[in-house]
């Protein structure tokens, strides 16, 4: 029990860990310690043993680079056709340096905040909020996977007249250590953008304080713009990340799982 000075006993000064993650129909879930530990153990192999897969099925590759280019180039034809094609102008308009390298920390943002939010998720809502993210997650990555091993795409900063703003301005996600083998041709779908989605959902289910759900709604638009702006995504790119997500999303909350 958290002690709390007599001086502010009883007075807005108290907080507790459940007023961040108070939902606004459901108290905390009670689940028994070694059906925890099960659940969790569980848990984190089946999400490693996904990261694995994606992992080595996204770096396959291959004799990709003339297919990605050219379906970059492509992809922005149509998107030209459309009236859609921002990419340079949004590029141009925030074109000051500390804009860019704020872009970019942002966009490195992405996975350790999506652990996170994962994390949360099972520790809050184990049985209601979790299973839907983690199987949200699986699904849309699983998703992505065909895709990218299908259409392999090139991102935009690889085409003339784009910025290559991580690589210009830094931080760099490709000069990481470990990430020398990365893919840099699976921009399609935007995993970005669609897990985004998926971190706001939990971040809303799990949480009713207004600032809390308001940072939920704007991640994915500060997302959906930083992978613009930095040149990794197209806008279609993004666009068809969010639709994934949304449907994965939609059959998780129908589909239930005991795991």
């Amino acid at each position: 029990m958290d002690h709390v000075h007599p001086e502010y006993e009883g007075t807005a000064m108290t907080i507790t860990v459940e007023s961040f993650t108070q939902p606004a129909d459901a108290g905390l879930s009670t689940v028994p310690a070694s059906r925890g530990r099960v659940d969790w153990l569980t848990n984190l192999s089946l999400l490693a043993a996904l990261w694995s897969v994606y992992a080595i099925v996204r770096n396959l590759k291959g004799e990709t680079e003339l297919a990605a280019l050219g379906n970059a180039s492509r992809l922005l034809s149509v998107e030209s056709a459309l009236g859609i094609d921002i990419e340079q102008a949004v590029q141009a308009a925030i074109a000051w340096p500390q804009a860019m390298i704020a872009a970019n920390t942002y966009y490195l943002l992405h996975f350790p905040l999506t652990l996170t939010v994962l994390g949360l998720a099972f520790w809050c809502r184990r049985s209601t909020v979790f299973p839907v993210v983690r199987n949200s997650i699986i699904g849309c990555t699983a998703v992505a996977l065909v895709v990218h091993f299908v259409i392999p795409m090139a991102p935009p900063r690889m085409l003339p007249g784009f910025v290559d703003a991580s690589s210009a301005f830094g931080p760099d996600p490709y000069a990481l250590a470990g990430s020398e083998s990365a893919n840099q041709f699976a921009a399609m779908p935007s995993m970005h953008v669609a897990w985004a989605i998926l971190v706001a959902y939990g971040v809303w289910q799990f949480s009713s304080r207004r600032v809390v759900r308001t940072a939920a709604v704007l991640h994915p638009i500060i997302t959906t713009f930083v992978v613009i702006v930095t040149g990794h995504h197209f806008v279609t790119d993004a666009v068809i990340g969010a639709a994934i997500a949304v449907v994965t999303l939609v059959i998780s909350t129908r589909v239930r799982t005991k795991v």
